[in-house]
């Protein structure tokens, strides 16, 4: 929920109705966003994008449980502060640090990586999949898959970042 949604809320409820912002404990601006949901990578509802023919085996849909709302509060002070709420700290599925490693979005180089202008470089210069595979291994924690590396070059040829 974002900040000016509460403060209008806030400014409907019939206790503050008539009176000026001033008296009202509306959220300030720099607390955006006023309120979040944190969920487990295994609870996303999935959007069903396929005819059936190919099913995917690879799902990491659990249901799981793991959740909690942070909100923005004001505390008695007058300050405001952080507080979570809803909170269900267990998982229905293993969890370590391997499993959470091969997810594509934690495994793949990202755009604006300090990596890049070294990988442009290999793949301008007509290196194989395999060298900057190993570059990119060497010298990052991303465990990329020869496959996330020629996707990596396929998408940089088809945006024209590179000079060939």
């Amino acid at each position: 929920i974002h900040v000016a949604r509460r403060n209008a809320d806030l400014r409907k409820q019939v206790r503050f109705q008539g009176l000026p912002d001033s008296e009202i404990p509306l959220v300030p601006d720099k607390w955006e966003p006023y309120q979040r949901k944190y969920i487990c990578t295994h609870d996303w509802k999935e959007r069903e994008r396929s005819t059936g023919k190919r099913t995917s085996h690879k799902l990491r849909r659990t249901e799981c449980p793991f959740q909690m709302l942070a909100r923005v509060v004001m505390r008695r002070g007058g300050t405001w502060g952080i507080v979570m709420k809803r909170e269900v700290y267990s998982h229905n599925h293993p969890i370590y640090d391997g499993i959470y490693r091969s997810y594509p979005d934690i495994r793949q180089v990202p755009v604006g990586s300090a990596l890049m202008p070294g990988i442009e470089l290999l793949v301008d210069a007509d290196a194989g999949t395999s060298s900057i595979y190993n570059y990119i291994r060497e010298n990052s924690n991303h465990r990329v898959t020869m496959d996330d590396v020629r996707n990596l070059v396929a998408r940089m040829h088809k945006k024209g970042k590179l000079s060939l």
